[in-house]
Parts: C-alpha cells; sequence; structure tokens
C-alpha cells in the first residue's frame, strides 16, 4: 500500500511539473515571455522563464513554502533549529527555513527534469 508520504510527494512534484510546464513553455504564457526578452533589464528575468530546470527550482521553493515541504518530511532533522550568529553582533538567525527551501528546491527541479527529459523522449516535436 502506498504511504501517504509517498502520495503527497507525487501530488507534489506532478503539480510543481505542471505549474512549470505552464510557465516555461506553454503558448499561454508566450506572451509574457516576449515581453520581458525586449527589455534590457527583464531580459535575465525572460531567460530565467525560457528555462524548464532554471523554473523549477523556485516553483519548487515557492510550493515548498506555501504548501508542503517534502523534505521535512522524509528528513526530520533538518526541521531542528540552526542558530547562526552574526560576527560582532547580538543578532541571532535561525536558518532551518533556508536549508529546507533548498533540498526543496533541488528535489522539485530534478523530479522536473526527469519528467521533462521522459516528456521529450516519448512526444516527437
Amino acid at each position: 500500500m502506498i504511504s501517504l508520504k509517498f502520495f503527497m510527494l507525487l501530488l507534489w512534484a506532478l503539480g510543481i511539473y505542471g505549474i512549470t510546464q505552464i510557465v516555461a513553455e506553454s503558448s499561454l504564457t508566450q506572451p509574457i515571455r516576449n515581453a520581458l526578452s525586449k527589455n534590457k533589464f527583464t531580459k535575465p528575468i525572460s531567460k530565467l522563464l525560457n528555462c524548464v530546470l532554471c523554473t523549477s527550482v523556485w516553483v519548487s521553493v515557492l510550493a515548498s513554502w506555501f504548501i508542503y515541504s517534502p523534505s521535512v518530511d522524509a528528513w526530520s532533522y533538518l526541521y531542528k533549529p540552526s542558530i547562526y550568529q552574526l560576527p560582532f553582533t547580538t543578532i541571532q538567525i535561525d536558518y532551518k527555513v533556508f536549508r529546507i527551501l533548498f533540498f526543496d528546491g533541488m528535489i522539485g527541479s530534478t523530479i522536473v527534469w526527469f519528467l521533462h527529459i521522459i516528456e521529450n523522449r516519448l512526444l516527437p516535436n
């Protein structure tokens, strides 16, 4: 029987793949990507939005932040506090959120990249 954690990871990954495909390759968002590529200040954003791998990292981070974090389920030790004392100050930063978002971004982009390769091999251009 499929566990709930695996089912949640599957739904998360398919959602990220779908959103990434819409943003990076859909004709629906093509006018936005074209408009961004005309201005020299927004051209780097256009390049990122045209790249499936680049877009999937940020979609994964946003999905992890707002919806579900698979790395917290898989590796619960990531959720333990990680305090960093800034040098020469009394400011302390708990960077566990950044670590979790980094891992989720990498997990999401890896899954999307594999699905993208499979899609390109199965569907002729």
